[in-house]
């Protein structure tokens, strides 16, 4: 029978069977090892033998970290089988400052151990007083650091009328210019007004040019506006052209020769200035001026005058007024009512009664003409005492007297009766005129 019984390690004595050890035979086998088995992380506990278990011992180790090999890809986690924990990062070396350009850009592979090399100029801008900026050539001292001074220039930006504020930025050291940028005009087929989401304002005009004078005998071409000639319209049109030449050097054209010239002399004028200068006419644009002596008329006699200076408001025409003395005529009219007592309508003699003559102030006759020399006034009665008109009569009335309406009216009594016949033969003188009297004695009135 054989039989296999656990003893503290080392305290095995090996012994042959004999008939007084009762035939029992003791072997020692070399100390039974087995693992390492791999479990998990932190979970091995350390165990010293003893009769409890067997005298078997559990020795606990952890294998790593391993050296970080480089690899292409990585994964990281716990192999349920190997119980081999693998982490994985990425070796990333500080960042180092080399001579400009003298770094070559890499790509990771196995045979340089998956190793990247990547090369980034590091570039920053700083704003800074004008003036104050020194430029750095890179060293190892400096870290290959360069520095270099520019004026930097942005914009122009659009913005809103009146919201851009000049000045300049004491943080950023950023200066803001404004100014108002006026293009074209840019010659378009269409143009529409306003002002568009960049603040840029769009005014639209038509710009009329000409008409320009070509040579004689060029060619002239209607063209309509365009791309292709920048919308520029052309309209042809002939009229007639008037050039000054030098006197008797103008040749016409023959028939059917073109251009077709005429000559012919412009004489123009008088025109009155107010100075003038003869000119022969020998040069551009050949006008020969000629000038008369001042011309004067008159004297006019008018009833009325306004002195003038020479002006171009007057056709350059002085006027000078003098008073000229003549004779105009002048009346006064006097009446004189007389009522007389009638019979019938005959006057009854000695019955006159005369009112209270009645004057008027001078008048001017005929407008108040003025007669003068040699022009006379008509001749006029001038002795003294009234006169009576030979023209100016009351109406109704041809001579002196002047009977006027009988007024009043006789009650009673009868009309053309004996006693009114009687009565105008009584106040009618049937005698013949008597040569040197009166002419109203002896008038022969009788009615027939």
């Amino acid at each position: 029978v054989t039989q296999t019984v656990g003893v503290q390690p080392g305290t095995c004595v090996a012994q042959t069977g004999n008939a007084g050890n009762n035939w029992v035979t003791i072997s020692c086998p070399a100390a039974s090892t087995t693992g390492p088995t791999p479990v998990a992380l932190n979970s091995c506990v350390n165990v010293a033998p003893s009769v409890g278990n067997a005298w078997t011992a559990t020795t606990c180790t952890t294998t790593g970290p391993t050296i970080p090999t480089p690899v292409a890809s990585c994964t990281s986690g716990v192999d349920p089988t190997t119980q081999v924990v693998t982490t994985c990062s990425n070796n990333n070396s500080a960042v180092a400052a080399v001579v400009p350009g003298s770094c070559t850009p890499q790509a990771a592979t196995s045979g340089n151990a998956w190793i990247q090399t990547v090369c980034t100029p590091t570039t920053s801008t700083v704003g800074v007083p004008a003036g104050s900026c020194v430029p750095v050539t890179p060293t190892l001292a400096n870290g290959y650091t360069s520095v270099t001074c520019a004026d930097v220039s942005t914009g122009p930006t659009f913005v809103a009328a009146g919201s851009c504020s000049a000045g300049t930025d004491t943080v950023n050291h950023i200066t803001t210019t404004c100014n108002t940028a006026n293009t074209g005009p840019t010659p378009v087929g269409a143009c529409t007004p306003g002002t568009d989401a960049n603040f840029r304002v769009t005014s639209c005009s038509t710009a009329t040019t000409g008409p320009t004078q070509l040579p004689l005998a060029s060619a002239c071409v209607n063209e309509a506006a365009s791309a292709g000639n920048n919308w520029t319209s052309t309209t042809c049109n002939s009229r007639d052209v008037s050039a000054g030449v030098l006197a008797g050097t103008c040749t016409p054209s023959a028939p059917g020769v073109l251009p077709v010239i005429t000559c012919s002399t412009s004489n123009t004028g008088p025109t009155a200035v107010a100075s003038c200068t003869p000119n022969p006419g020998t040069s551009a644009p050949f006008v020969t001026t000629s000038c008369a002596a001042p011309e004067t008329t008159g004297p006019d006699r008018v009833t009325s005058c306004i002195a003038a200076t020479a002006s171009s408001a007057n056709g350059f025409q002085s006027t000078t007024c003098e008073p000229i003395t003549g004779l105009k005529v002048q009346t006064k009219t006097q009446t004189l009512t007389t009522t007389y007592t009638v019979s019938g309508s005959t006057v009854i003699p000695g019955t006159a009664v005369d009112g209270t003559p009645v004057e008027t102030g001078w008048t001017d006759d005929n407008g108040g003409m003025c007669y003068i020399d040699p022009i006379r006034p008509p001749s006029i009665d001038i002795t003294p005492g009234w006169k009576q008109s030979t023209t100016d009569f009351p109406s109704g009335c041809t001579a002196w007297p002047c009977l006027g309406p009988v007024t009043g009216g006789a009650t009673g009594g009868s009309s053309n009766s004996l006693a009114d016949v009687a009565q105008y033969y009584y106040v009618t003188d049937l005698r013949p005129t008597i040569p040197g009297a009166n002419p109203d004695l002896g008038k022969n009135d009788v009615p027939k």
